[in-house]
């Protein structure tokens, strides 16, 4: 016999309509009530077509999907082709049923192909990522400063990685839409994120070096611009970073750096297009130019509730997504800050804990030189 669903269960699984952040930690039952709302929904005359439910991983996303067949009546064959997947599950086929010409919205010439591959494996991809950067440090002698501060490659595909699930995209010309300012960053939070890792730390012996002095471990073999800074201890201030040098960093003329992280960006992208893969960084990225400018896509492709699980684990260009992918402004998003210590490399926990500030900058965002939601974000209601 099903248990009764109890207390803010009940809420989650009968008020549909709106936007809801749920605070669901470990022993709360999040899948049977996300199952419940999911075929409380069917009940309610909506077909599973209507319906996107993003899980973490395709394991989850099954689990989930046999939850909803077991308690709901709709038939076994519609719920088995649901929109009940990954973020990057859903991307991938977007892609390959729609996203030709994806590329092209970026000024590449490259196209997406039924052929085009999924390449999940680290080690593959860093050995792909370093045949390129090898062949672009020959073709780009003009960028030797920066080459010399990069002992291993893989950290440039890190950067790209990271650049790309923050929604900074690269044009052929210049940055997609927002993300120049993306690249360029913010002052303020620079400083906050600043002091959060140059803080000494508290050892069993007193003080220890901070966070961000020690990740400079290796100083002495590298190479800076300024002849004043040539060894660890001239950023040194006891035990954490010269805060003043690193403020000048922020402060200081930082185009010709950005250009290289460009040139370095797109051609990888062009190099994977050529070679027939993309990372899940690409995925989204294809994914969410391709329903930012294709109208009619978009139209068709978006749902009237979106659910969101393990929201700790997202990343920014998700959240956009998810907003991206709703019509009418009914989201779930359900998730447990605190199990963030433990998050996917590219999640932002920030999803959570600023979740109303980021829906109304990434809604203004999505929606800035035309309408794309026929919705504006009303009132969040946080449930814990």
């Amino acid at each position: 016999m099903s248990p009764e669903p109890k207390g803010n269960q009940k809420k989650i699984i009968n008020d549909t309509e709106g936007i809801y952040l749920v605070d669901a930690g470990a022993g709360t039952g999040k899948t049977f009530t996300v199952s419940r709302r999911y075929a409380k929904l069917l009940e309610s005359e909506s077909d599973p077509e209507d319906i996107f439910l993003a899980t973490f991983t395709e394991n989850a996303a099954e689990n989930m999907r046999e939850e909803i067949i077991n308690h709901s009546n709709y038939p076994l064959a519609e719920l088995r082709d649901a929109p009940i997947s990954t973020f990057h599950g859903f991307c991938q086929r977007l892609l390959l049923r729609e996203g030709f010409n994806a590329p092209g919205y970026l000024g590449l010439e490259d196209v997406i192909t039924t052929k085009t591959r999924t390449i999940s494996n680290r080690v593959q991809e860093n050995r792909e990522f370093a045949m390129f950067y090898d062949s672009f440090r020959e073709t780009h002698p003009e960028y030797g400063k920066f080459y010399r501060t990069v002992y291993e490659s893989s950290n440039l595909l890190h950067l790209i990685k990271s650049l790309g699930v923050k929604g900074i995209f690269p044009k052929e010309s210049g940055w997609y839409r927002e993300g120049v300012n993306l690249l360029k960053g913010n002052y303020e939070k620079y400083l906050e994120n600043l002091e959060s890792i140059n803080t000494p730390l508290q050892g069993k012996r007193g003080k220890k070096q901070s966070k961000l002095l020690k990740q400079l471990r290796k100083m002495k073999d590298r190479t800076f611009e300024s002849e004043d800074l040539t060894r660890k201890q001239d950023v040194k201030e006891g035990k954490q970073v010269d805060p003043d040098v690193m403020k000048n960093a922020f402060r200081r003329d930082r185009s010709e750096l950005f250009e290289f992280i460009h040139d370095l960006y797109f051609e990888y992208v062009e190099y994977a297009l050529g070679r027939n893969y993309l990372n899940f960084s690409f995925q989204l990225m294809f994914a969410y130019v391709l329903l930012m400018e294709d109208n009619r896509l978009r139209n068709l492709s978006q749902f009237d509730y979106v659910m969101i699980d393990e929201f700790q684990d997202t990343n920014e260009i998700q959240f956009k997504l998810s907003l991206l992918l709703s019509n009418a402004g009914n989201i779930l998003a359900v998730g447990d800050w605190k199990q963030s210590i433990f998050g996917f490399q590219y999640a932002s926990i920030e999803n959570i804990t600023e979740f109303e500030d980021r829906l109304r900058e990434y809604h203004r965002q999505i929606n800035r030189d035309k309408q794309r939601t026929p919705y504006s974000p009303g009132k969040v209601e946080a449930i814990s």
